[in-house]
């Protein structure tokens, strides 16, 4: 680090359980600090990823009452989802892996790490991970007797809109403590019903209403300068409209609550050559789902006990290694699905070694036992080559699996009869498998990355999707309408995704107060099924993404302006109006005055501000034109 002074100091990241610097990684990271969280205004973790190369959000509803995140062109299944060091991944279905138990005040910061990280994190990360990292896991003691902070933001909209997101803090020499919370809550906006065509007697309207609450306790406590113990607890609520969430039926009129509670304990000790940790985590999720009043309501409960211990050692200066040993256990009671369990037990090492003063080598490998798939052994190898100071070249190849999740296996195999259309599970799905290789060129000024590409290709079997299948040919002993077809889980043989990512960033002074900020990013995706069967999710991203974010900062004010456009496979569904469009623009602006110095700021904030209809979800309308404002706050 002493001989990378003017790149980015602070810049660590640890893609493979080492904290290493960013340049050394020979990986593609981004990185979004907590002042950068800020300026966005944002109101998810899905709203600040929206800028990066590299990930596609496929939205339902906005404000983050459900985001499917996909990296390189996986699919919402494909991502491992990271707090504070544990995964967070929900085994009832991809599609709840960002109900996280935090609020956007909390986070310090978050690595976005594209291309494969199983060797080091376990099974998921396929396309990428995102490892959000809180101020309570980075914790450091204050040398002042008490030290009190505090920030958020407390913003109101059109449609009863309401966002109130805050986190207070206190610490001092002995203890760290803390509480959050985050409440984001609308009646929503107004759509057509297209299911009155069906039957009159519907409402001719619907609301996309939503209510989302969360609450959290954090706490450190000093041991010694060395020694620290963290905790949280969380408890998340969710109750919104999730009409054509999941499905294209007419008779789709489904409303769905989901609770979750979140706990997690850990202990650390580090000093100059090594830091070890060792924790467990806990998460009981109760999720109510009703698709139609006429229809019975499932009911599903799933648990998540995650258990971890891992040391990083340094020998010498050329050579770190981290090793670990990690256990996840899984349990579903559910009334469509059944009750079932699924555990896996891991041990893993990765090492990075300093050739020389230019050349670093980094190596990881996991074995893994899952009690339904049995063993597997991943591993990934990276280099990063730096000519000079500024240059970086990278590249890394690695295996990755996923295990299909319990709604993939066993949705509707508990029901006696299930209309056309509908999703049914495969009990005998084999887990995923991939091998992704990457190569890449990054370019660092005194402050910042300024220009990264890479160019990717990923080649995957047994991958899993909801394949169109005629009743006729699955064999279920639930009651399916003869000669019709469903969404039905299969492994389809093989794909191949390939891509490109690139992304230029640069703060330019205009004036004696006053910076410019352009950031432009720009993600090609490709992906080719062998027998190119109909999927649902597999190819359900864009081919081309392109972001441009506009930021101009003075100490009385703050401007941004994001625009986001996406080139996809169109889609439509006349019976539920359903339309992907092949080609959209959104942007988004916001305006924070700053009368006291950035301690307290007066925001405005337009989503959507052309009033672009679309859908990234068949059926599911994303928000149109949409205003808020009030205040945030940092003291």
């Amino acid at each position: 680090m002493a001989q990378e002074n003017t790149i980015l100091k602070s810049v660590t990241v640890n893609p493979s359980q080492l904290d290493i610097h960013q340049s050394k990684s020979a990986r593609s990271v981004s990185v979004i600090t907590a002042k950068e969280i800020k300026k966005m205004a944002a109101s998810s973790v899905e709203e600040v990823l929206s800028n990066i190369e590299g990930v596609n959000i496929n939205g339902r509803g906005g404000f983050g009452v459900q985001n499917d995140v996909g990296m390189r062109g996986s699919t919402f299944s494909q991502v491992l989802v990271l707090i504070d060091n544990v995964r967070v991944n929900e085994s009832l279905t991809g599609h709840y892996n960002m109900y996280l138990p935090i609020a956007l005040s909390e986070i310090e910061r978050i690595e976005v790490v594209r291309g494969p990280a199983a060797s080091a994190y376990g099974a998921d990360a396929v396309g990428g991970l995102i490892h959000i990292k809180t101020k309570n896991y980075l914790a450091s003691a204050s040398r002042k007797n008490i030290d009190i902070s505090s920030n958020g933001q407390l913003l109101l909209g059109e449609n009863k809109l309401g966002i109130l997101d805050a986190m207070l803090e206190t610490k001092n020499k002995d203890f760290y403590f803390g509480a959050s919370v985050n409440v984001k809550t609308s009646v929503g906006q107004i759509f057509n019903n297209p299911n009155n065509l069906r039957d009159s007697s519907l409402d001719a309207t619907y609301r996309t209403n939503f209510d989302i609450k969360n609450y959290s306790l954090f706490a450190n406590y000093f041991l010694s300068k060395k020694t620290k113990l963290f905790a949280r607890a969380s408890l998340n609520t969710r109750d919104f409209n999730a009409k054509y969430y999941y499905t294209n039926s007419t008779y789709d009129e489904s409303v769905e609550k989901i609770n979750t509670l979140w706990t997690q304990l850990g202990l650390q000790t580090s000093d100059k050559n090594q830091k070890s940790q060792i924790g467990i985590a806990y998460k009981n999720l109760d999720d109510e789902f009703i698709f139609n009043p006429l229809f019975t309501k499932n009911n599903h409960t799933t648990s998540s006990i995650v258990a971890y211990a891992k040391q990083q050692r340094s020998f010498g200066t050329k050579l770190q290694m981290a090793f670990g040993l990690q256990s996840v256990f899984h349990g579903i009671e559910s009334t469509d699905r059944g009750n079932h369990t699924n555990n896996t037990h891991a041990a893993f090492v990765s090492a990075n070694v300093d050739i020389n003063s230019k050349l670093n080598f980094t190596a990881s490998a996991r074995a893994e036992y899952n009690t339904d798939y049995d063993y597997s052994l991943l591993p990934q190898i990276g280099i990063a080559y730096r000519p000079n100071k500024k240059m970086v070249f990278r590249s890394s190849i690695g295996k990755a699996n996923r295990a299909p999740d319990f709604t993939e296996r066993y949705i509707s195999n508990n029901l006696a009869t299930l209309s056309a259309g509908r999703n049914l599970g495969n009990p005998t799905l084999q887990a995923e498998k991939s091998t992704t290789a990457d190569i890449g060129f990054d370019y660092y000024t005194k402050t910042e990355k300024l220009f990264s590409v890479s160019f990717f290709g990923r080649k995957g079997s047994n991958l899993i999707d909801y394949i169109l299948t005629s009743s006729d040919v699955i064999s279920t002993d639930v009651e399916l309408v003869p000669n019709a077809e469903y969404f039905y889980t299969q492994n389809i043989s093989s794909a191949t995704t390939y891509g490109i990512e690139a992304s230029i960033q640069k703060r330019i002074k205009v004036s004696k107060k006053g910076k410019l900020g352009l950031g432009l990013t720009y993600t090609f995706n490709k992906t080719m099924t062998e027998n190119d069967e109909p999927s649902k999710y597999i190819s359900n991203h864009p081919g081309h993404m392109a972001n441009l974010l506009l930021a101009y900062t003075t100490h009385y004010f703050d401007i941004t302006l994001s625009n986001n456009f996406r080139h996809r496979i169109a889609e439509t569904n006349v019976a539920v109006f359903g339309e992907i469009s092949q080609n959209y623009l959104v942007s988004n602006a916001i305006i924070r005055l700053k009368p006291f110095k950035g301690k307290l700021n007066i925001v405005g904030k337009v989503l959507n501000i052309f009033d672009t209809n679309y859908q990234e979800i068949l059926g599911s309308p994303m928000p149109t034109r949409w205003f808020a404002a009030g205040i945030d706050w940092n003291f």
